[in-house]
């Protein structure tokens, strides 16, 4: 099923080492992709470096239990709980 979404970037100031070991400074990562599966929420990120010209791609799954249905404030869950030193930018 496919959903609309508001585009944001979100920030994280500082050097981040990500689950897979990657490490960025000053990441900055909007939503590629959302897939929902029953309560599981699964987002594929595009994280840019520095505000530099290469993408990375980075996976993240998040459970709605609270049974939520607006997909932005979704989106805005799942990123804050996976990056909780993250800033919307835009």
């Amino acid at each position: 099923m496919a959903f609309n979404f508001q585009s944001k970037t979100w920030t994280i100031s500082g050097e981040k080492e990500f689950e897979n070991g990657m490490v960025l400074l000053n990441p900055s990562m909007t939503v590629n992709q959302v897939v929902i599966s029953a309560d599981n929420i699964f987002l594929s990120l595009i994280l840019t470096e520095n505000g530099g010209v290469f993408n990375h791609n980075f996976n993240i799954q998040y459970a709605n239990s609270a049974g939520e249905t607006n997909i932005d404030t979704v989106v805005d869950d799942a990123i804050s709980q996976a990056f909780p030193s993250a800033t919307v930018v835009v």
